[in-house]
């Protein structure tokens, strides 16, 4: 249970978006879009039965609410950009690139690891090597690279840095387009990337040849896949596409996938900022109702009162910056809804590593 200068103190950490923190310590979880973990368990953090009580009936009101349902046919795509669409939009917004243009760094996402595999591990979303040898910092994946020779080669527990959220792993790939990446600063002198992805209705394949041109990937253009038969042993080869040729089709994909699942993620954004705030509203009026008590007379839990109070003011505090935080992702869902419908197409790209002859053959005469 806790004491009125336990309340205090915990009340003098309060405050915007430090308040997941300070509700973590009273026991009271922040809870994200879309999260369908139990209410906040409330049994040990208010004194007052009936504070407890009226709050405890609240939250799980606010808990029980679920977002619309969405078609069976959708709900593989709809997951998978719940996902990764906010987080893109939230970083790319920060750094002045707008809807329309954070389809390109969609893209990137979706050519490193396809939607159908989902967020990869340690949320390596952009696929960025690393050096590091802290392994709290990376994670081992075994991955195909392309050598010298033009040939597709296996490599094993080749380490990319590790993210602790998708909106993280975003704004390290930004860093890293803007040429201010802590490990590799002279990939991008000068940030030419990410200009191009800031610049009002810019060229994907202008980012594109930019994103390339410093080495982000080794297989820009294609190369030979080796086909092995049961022993292991080489029998022939097939071209496999690079960036230059996956990245306008996953473009063009993405722009159709989000056309279909944008009015359900808008609607169940919307959704979504209604129950909390109808929560909010429900906390609120117990905490006007606890302040009405304490100014109409005195009793003998007063000092539980007051201090359920304030836990109860820092809750509300945490619900309104969620609040906040879903109102501004449906607004960036909203602005990409409403701009999608002149999203440029990208032209599809034929590499020219298709018309040699791949290893061991003779050229054709």
């Amino acid at each position: 249970m806790l004491t009125v200068p336990g309340v205090q103190r915990l009340a003098a950490l309060a405050g915007n978006r430090g308040v997941s923190r300070l509700l973590s310590v009273v026991g009271v979880q922040r809870q994200d879009a879309f999260d369908s973990a139990e209410p906040p368990q409330v049994s040990s953090v208010y004194q007052d039965e009936r504070v407890r009580a009226d709050v405890e009936k609240t939250e799980q009101q606010g808990a029980a609410a679920s977002p619309p349902d969405v078609p069976k046919a959708l709900a593989a795509d709809v997951s998978y950009y719940e996902q990764t669409v906010p987080a893109i939009l939230a970083a790319t917004s920060a750094r002045g690139i707008d809807s329309i243009n954070s389809l390109m760094v969609m893209a990137q996402a979706q050519s490193e690891h396809s939607k159908s595999r989902g967020l990869p591990p340690g949320n390596m979303i952009f696929g960025i090597t690393t050096n590091e040898t802290d392994p709290i910092k990376y994670v081992r994946v075994t991955t195909t690279e392309v050598n010298k020779a033009g040939i597709k080669v296996v490599e094993t527990g080749r380490k990319f840095r590790r993210y602790d959220s998708a909106e993280a792993s975003v704004e390290g790939y930004l860093d890293l387009l803007g040429g201010k990446d802590k490990e590799f600063p002279a990939m991008y002198p000068g940030g030419v990337p990410l200009a191009q992805l800031q610049k009002a209705g810019a060229n994907p394949n202008d980012f594109l040849q930019a994103m390339l041109a410093g080495g982000y990937t080794t297989n820009p253009e294609g190369a030979w896949q080796p086909i092995k038969d049961v022993t292991g042993a080489i029998t022939g080869y097939t071209f496999a596409p690079g960036y230059r040729e996956v990245y306008p089709s996953v473009y063009n994909q993405i722009v159709k996938d989000l056309k279909k699942v944008l009015p359900i993620m808008v609607g169940r954004a919307d959704a979504e900022v209604q129950r909390i705030s109808r929560l909010r509203d429900g906390l609120s009026a117990i905490a006007d109702g606890i302040e009405q008590k304490l100014n109409s007379s005195s009793m003998t839990n007063e000092d539980q009162l007051r201090a359920d109070l304030g836990v109860l003011r820092n809750r509300i505090a945490g619900v309104a910056a969620q609040l906040e935080d879903l109102r501004q992702r449906w607004q960036r869902l909203t602005d990409l809804a409403n701009g999608i419908v002149s999203a440029p197409v990208m032209p599809p790209y034929r590499s020219p590593v298709r018309n040699r002859p791949p290893p061991g053959t003779a050229p054709a005469p």
